[in-house]
């Protein structure tokens, strides 16, 4: 078959797709009927139309008339045109890159000894970091944990490498904070207590002389009987020349050193009366008293001590407003205070 002849054989196969596909529909005689002959159609004619169209998908009935030669039917197309074939340059394929398989070589025999190849080497993954050493306790910490586990005599053992001073401290301290964890202290004994407080009191004597002196109490009085027992003067009380003063004071952290079986406190003090002028302070008078000659003896170490300094004021100062610096040192130890008073005179002479 030529190239003609397969031409006009799809062209007929295109026409009789056509007419499945057409508007038109077929009678029982073969005519089509258009949808303006429906109304003219003969009642036959009507019956073929209700009947349902064809599929366009049904099969293409063989035609019943004679065969036509298509070589006999007119040119139409004109002759025969071939086609011109356009010389084009084949697409290039596209290039893949195809891996290249060798032969493996033999697998290398494993080396204990030889570092791992760089290929080979596993990730170090996260550090540990070792937990820091434990620092020793201090000593003070372990006589502590020894008196708690009933081991006092390792517990003196380890305080040997304290001074003196600090070992009689702590030997008065750690005892009793051991009791205190093993009873409340509610359920103490009186008598344990009472050690106690003994062993506290001897430990702070030795304090008291590393401490600073310090004054109490300090006021202008009426009358002084002893300690804690005095009638101080008002508040703002003018002095008159002439006039006797009385000072109660109240001393802490003083020495008493023991002598001859005497406890002995041993003071120096004295007093100055200044005239503050425009920031200025002027000496109008100043006295000593003699106690440092004169010390004072108790046959149990005192914890409380008052002094009563007295004097009179001159007649020849003049009136006005002054301070009153009384100044103690505690001649054991060199330590010393002070501390001061308003003071007011008037012109008026003592009665």
């Amino acid at each position: 078959m030529t190239r003609r002849d397969s031409i006009l054989t799809l062209a007929a196969g295109l026409l009789g797709l056509l007419t499945g596909c057409s508007r038109l529909q077929t009678v029982s005689n073969g005519e089509l009927l258009s949808p303006e002959t429906h109304k003219s159609a003969s009642p036959a004619d009507a019956v073929a139309m209700q009947q349902p169209a064809p599929s366009p998908y049904a099969p293409v009935p063989t035609p019943t008339g004679p065969r036509v030669d298509p070589r006999e039917l007119p040119n139409l197309t004109g002759p025969a045109v071939t086609p011109a074939v356009v010389a084009t340059e084949p697409a290039p394929e596209p290039r893949v890159q195809q891996a290249t398989f060798g032969e493996r070589p033999p697998p290398a025999e494993f080396d204990p000894r030889k570092p791992l190849p760089a290929t080979l080497e596993r990730h170090p993954g996260p550090t540990l970091i070792p937990p820091p050493e434990a620092k020793p306790d201090p000593p003070l910490v372990g006589a502590l944990r020894c008196l708690l586990e009933k081991r006092p005599a390792d517990a003196m053992t380890l305080l040997k490498t304290y001074d003196k001073p600090n070992q009689e401290v702590l030997l008065a301290i750690l005892p009793l904070m051991a009791r205190l964890d093993a009873n409340s202290l509610e359920k103490v004994d009186a008598r344990e207590i009472a050690l106690a407080i003994e062993q506290l009191e001897t430990v702070i004597a030795p304090l008291r002389l590393r401490a600073a002196l310090v004054l109490d109490k300090m006021c202008f009085c009426r009358k002084i009987d002893k300690y804690g027992v005095y009638e101080a003067l008002p508040e703002g009380y003018a002095f008159r020349p002439g006039e006797l003063v009385q000072i109660y004071v109240e001393l802490r952290n003083f020495a008493s050193p023991e002598h001859d079986r005497w406890f002995e406190t041993r003071l120096a003090s004295a007093i100055r009366l200044v005239r503050v002028d425009g920031g200025k302070e002027e000496v109008v008078y100043q006295q000593g008293f003699h106690d440092r000659d004169h010390p004072d003896l108790s046959r149990t170490q005192r914890h409380d001590y008052f002094i009563n300094y007295r004097f009179c004021i001159k007649e020849n100062i003049p009136p006005g407003e002054y301070k009153l610096y009384l100044r103690v040192e505690d001649v054991p130890t060199g330590r010393f205070t002070e501390r001061a008073l308003d003071v007011r005179l008037t012109t008026r002479p003592a009665q």
